[in-house]
């Protein structure tokens, strides 16, 4: 980025106490939480389907189920190419499972680790917010004493000036007592509001850098993760193609006329078929006396 062009430079307020912008920042990370998980449960669901679609390849494709041991020729040749491949497609979608599965678990650890380190950079940025608005709500109200009693003081000190009453002089310099005091105190709090605002700038500065390397990290592992996802399919889907034409190429040397052929050779029963069967006309019995 740019000089001047990152969060850590963009998220003030000229407004003493405002949160604006440590709100917007916070709301980011919560996005950046959200998108990743659904991320997650992308890549969790299309593990756990790949492997549901193998061990499904896998039931088709047994041997008990898949069983043509009884064809002969090129027909058998290619029902076990079928087989045999799919076989092969079972696996291989066995294998995008597992892979996926670590993908998800990178994506598992790296969302952990991140919100983690967002709770302990977020409570740090909110103690020092609410240490600020403490301490200047300490200071407005030293500030109203300050006024009040100098106020106070120098009207008792014009009452003096004039002698309105006999006891002025005395309550005059009470009051200036007291208003010195409130001086002293309010300059303190000042002071003090001031190392409070110094403080809350750095840790605020401190969790808008954190929150900006974050959101950096996570969309470089969103993109790898999900461009590993996509290779993961396409290699699924290329090698499942290299199976579907190995049995297409087996399916084209079916012969049903050599298929034939070998049927008759090895089982053949003979080629004189039983003669026709002739009319055998009774033959009365002979009867001797």
């Amino acid at each position: 980025m740019t000089r001047n062009n990152h969060i850590c430079d963009k998220f003030w307020g000229e407004e003493f106490n405002s949160k604006h912008g440590f709100k917007t920042v916070n709301e980011r990370m919560k996005t950046c939480v959200d998108v990743c998980s659904t991320v997650l449960s992308v890549v969790r669901q299309r593990s756990k389907h790949e492997d549901e679609f193998s061990r499904m390849l896998t039931k088709n494709f047994k041997p008990s189920e898949c069983n043509f041991s009884s064809e002969i020729g090129s027909l058998c040749s290619a029902l076990s190419s079928l087989c045999a491949n799919g076989e092969k497609i079972a696996a291989e979608h066995l294998a995008a499972a597992k892979e996926l599965s670590d993908c998800a678990e990178r994506i598992q650890k790296f969302l952990d680790a991140m919100k983690a380190e967002w709770r302990i950079e977020k409570d740090r940025a909110k103690r020092s917010i609410q240490d600020k608005q403490r301490q200047y709500d300490k200071t407005m109200q030293a500030k109203r004493s300050y006024h009040d009693k100098s106020r106070s003081a120098e009207q008792a000190e014009i009452a003096a000036k004039f002698g309105q009453n006999s006891g002025s002089a005395e309550k005059a310099s009470k009051l200036k007592q007291e208003a010195s005091r409130a001086e002293t105190a309010y300059r303190e709090a000042v002071s003090t509001l001031n190392e409070t605002r110094d403080l809350w700038e750095r840790d605020l500065h401190r969790y808008f850098t954190f929150c900006e390397e974050k959101d950096k990290e996570r969309i470089k592992l969103i993109q790898n993760e999900v461009w590993i996802l996509t290779n993961i399919l396409s290699s699924t889907y290329v090698a499942a193609d290299k199976c579907c034409e190995d049995s297409r190429l087996a399916l084209e040397k079916i012969s049903p006329e050599a298929d034939i052929k070998e049927f008759i050779e090895k089982n053949q029963t003979g080629s004189k078929r039983p003669a026709a069967v002739q009319f055998e006309p009774y033959t009365k019995t002979v009867i001797l006396h």
